[in-house]
């Protein structure tokens, strides 16, 4: 089966830190080395009238050894798509947008280094100034929805 060649015309149009939050430094937080957990989510938002897709990428921060909950950042990268009409279908029944998962496969890794950057920059200066998101591929991240919600 031949695959249907995507010719999507994308520009990337701003980033938005959305929330975050850090606890203050735990009295017992360990000082030297850390282990942290990251718990990572990626959710693709449209905003239609606009031909926006809109990759929405939310971080957790434990430390590992105490799974204390330490810092969360949720950030969103804004692709204007061209031809948004011809890529991404609303479907009928629901509501919801088909998004092809070339287009996410493409975007989705954007939006997690972008993310990654940012929470580089902003714990720049604080304890947590080492909690440095690992890179992560996109075939190894569990897939929890194939449509995109309504912003």
């Amino acid at each position: 089966m031949d695959k249907k060649e995507l010719n999507i015309n994308i520009k990337f149009i701003g980033i938005d830190i959305m929330s975050k939050s850090m606890v203050e430094r735990p009295a017992n937080f360990p000082v030297g080395i850390v282990e942290y957990n990251f718990e990572i989510k990626v959710e693709s938002k449209v905003i239609a009238d606009q031909k926006i897709l809109m990759p929405v990428v939310t971080v957790k921060i434990n430390e590992l050894t105490t799974s204390e909950r330490l810092a969360e950042i949720k950030a969103a990268c804004l692709f204007s798509i061209e031809n948004f009409d011809e890529i991404i279908a609303k479907k009928e029944d629901n509501g919801l947008y088909n998004i092809p998962v070339e287009l996410e496969k493409l975007l989705r890794p954007v939006a997690l280094s972008t993310t990654r950057g940012i929470i580089f920059s902003e714990f720049r200066g604080t304890y947590l100034a080492n909690a440095i998101m690992p890179i992560i591929f996109m075939d190894t991240m569990k897939e929890e929805k194939s449509e995109a919600l309504n912003a």
